[in-house]
C-alpha cells in the first residue's frame, strides 16, 4: 500500500476569494454519538470510501451540498457535487495526521476485528439539524509504522449546522501528547481550511487558497496560508477533552464573485427549467444530477430542456467566463 498522509477533512463546493468563516475556540462537553451508523462496520480499515448523506441541504460558499464522500485520496470527505472531473474544490482539515483503525498493520485492512469506528448521525428538527461525522477511539498509524504499537488514542467530530451551515471541530478523550513523529515535525496536529483547492489530478492537489490555524491549541489564529508547506504546519499542542474549533459561514449562498440573487423556475421543474442569470457572463452550462454525474451540457440560454430526464434532484450549474462556477438545485418531477 502507498502511505499518504490522511487528513480527517471535507472537501467542499467553491468558497469566495473573501475569507468565507469567522473562527473561535471554546470549550464544550463532547458527547459521542449514540445509535449512529456505523461506515467502518467493525472492520479494520485504513482508507475509507463511502457515500454519506447529511440529511438535508448545507450550503458551502456558492454551492448546496446534501452528501459527503469519504474518499481515499488525501482521506477526504467530499461532497457527493459538480461534476465529476471538478477542479475547483474545498477542504477543511480537521485532524492532521495519519488516523487509522488501532488494529491495522500493513495488510489486513477491510478483515473483521475493528477496534475504531467511523460514524454519524443527523439530528434535530427540520431548519435546526445538525449532521455529526465521529472518528472514535481512532490512532495514531505512524506509531505503528515506527514501533509497532497503538497505544495511542483520540476520538473527534465534525459538525455541520444546517442553520447558519456552521462547521465545528468537537475534540474528544485523548492519550496523544505533544509527538514530532505523529505530527510530521510539529507538535499538534493540522488543522486547515483551504476554500479554493484544485484536485483535477488527486495524486497531486494544488492550493490555490487556504487557511489555517496557528499558535497556542487553546486560542489559535485562523491565518492564511501562504505556502504549501503550511498545510503541514499544526496547533501548538494537541486539542484535549472538549477543545471545540467553530466556523462561522459568513457569505451567503451565491453571493460570491458579484454573483447575487439569480434563481431556477419553475422548481419543481416539468420538461422546461429557465434561469434568469445574465447570459452575457456565462461560458457553458451543465445539469448534473445528485451524484455529480453529468446529464447534458448547454450553450448559454436561458431555457432548458429536460425532456427524458427521470424524476430527481439535479443542478444547473454555469461555468461563468471568469473560470467560477455557481449552481442551482431543482427538482424535476
Amino acid at each position: 500500500m502507498t502511505w499518504r498522509l490522511l487528513y480527517a477533512m471535507m472537501l467542499l463546493g467553491v468558497f469566495a476569494t473573501a475569507q468565507p468563516y469567522d473562527f473561535q475556540s471554546s470549550m464544550q462537553t463532547y458527547v459521542p454519538l449514540e445509535n449512529a451508523t456505523s461506515v467502518t462496520q467493525g472492520n479494520i480499515w485504513i482508507n475509507v470510501e463511502a457515500t454519506i448523506p447529511i440529511g438535508f441541504d448545507f450550503a458551502i460558499g456558492q454551492h448546496v451540498v446534501q452528501d459527503l464522500r469519504l474518499t481515499e485520496y488525501a482521506g477526504a470527505i467530499a461532497p457527493v457535487f459538480g461534476l465529476g472531473t471538478a477542479t475547483d474544490v474545498g477542504m477543511v482539515s480537521a485532524y492532521g495526521a495519519l488516523v487509522a483503525d488501532r488494529n491495522a498493520t500493513d495488510n489486513n485492512e477491510g478483515q473483521p476485528g475493528g477496534v475504531s469506528d467511523i460514524l454519524y448521525k443527523t439530528e434535530g428538527a427540520e431548519g435546526n439539524r445538525i449532521f455529526t461525522l465521529e472518528y472514535r477511539n481512532v490512532g495514531l498509524h505512524i506509531e505503528w509504522m515506527v514501533n509497532g504499537t497503538s497505544d495511542m488514542f483520540t476520538n473527534f467530530q465534525v459538525k455541520l449546522y444546517e442553520n447558519g451551515s456552521r462547521i465545528e471541530y468537537v475534540y474528544g478523550p485523548t492519550n496523544v501528547t505533544s509527538n514530532f513523529q505523529v505530527f510530521l515535525g510539529q507538535t499538534g496536529p493540522a488543522v486547515v481550511i483551504a476554500p479554493r483547492y484544485d484536485v483535477s489530478d488527486p495524486n497531486n492537489p494544488l492550493l490555490i487558497e487556504g487557511y489555517h490555524l496557528v499558535g497556542n491549541h487553546a486560542a489559535p489564529q485562523l491565518v492564511p496560508i501562504v505556502s504549501e508547506d503550511d498545510l503541514l504546519t499544526g496547533v501548538q499542542g494537541v486539542p484535549q477533552n472538549g477543545r471545540t474549533y467553530i466556523f462561522t459561514n459568513n457569505m451567503k449562498v451565491d453571493d460570491v464573485y458579484g454573483v447575487k440573487d439569480w434563481a431556477v423556475f419553475p422548481n419543481p421543474a416539468g420538461d422546461m427549467l429557465e434561469h434568469n442569470y445574465v447570459l452575457e457572463d456565462v461560458a457553458k452550462m451543465y445539469v448534473v444530477d445528485a451524484a455529480g454525474k453529468l446529464i447534458r451540457s448547454e450553450i448559454p440560454i436561458a431555457k432548458i430542456n429536460l425532456k427524458g430526464l427521470t424524476t430527481g434532484v439535479y443542478y444547473l450549474q454555469l461555468e461563468l467566463l471568469n473560470g467560477e462556477r455557481v449552481s442551482k438545485r431543482f427538482l424535476k418531477k
